[in-house]
């Protein structure tokens, strides 16, 4: 994931260590808001993070009480379901380690 955020533009990378900041201080609670949402069809407490067109696939692992980054991407079309998958197969394997 710092690769991916490290290769955005500054102003990107600004807007999405804010996001992932917010995260960190307010966890759950950003449901309440657009900028985090459940991903629905695949596993519970798997989340995306939304910073404008930009989006990163979470996972809160409820044992250790943080949340796991697994994919970051660009959303271009309505559906990413590409994107979402990659973060899910990232999501399988650090649950399998």
């Amino acid at each position: 994931m710092g690769d991916w955020i490290g290769a955005l533009p500054l102003d990107e990378r600004a807007v999405m260590r804010q996001k992932i900041q917010k995260l960190c201080e307010e966890g759950l609670k950003l449901l309440k808001t657009k900028m985090l949402v459940t991903i629905e069809g695949y596993s519970a407490d798997f989340y995306e993070l939304r910073g404008g067109k930009l989006r990163i696939g979470v996972y809160l692992d409820r044992s250790k009480k943080m949340f796991i980054l697994l994919h970051g991407w660009r959303k271009k079309t309505r559906r990413q379901p590409r994107d979402i998958d990659e973060a899910y197969h990232r999501l399988i394997d650090y649950l399998s380690d």
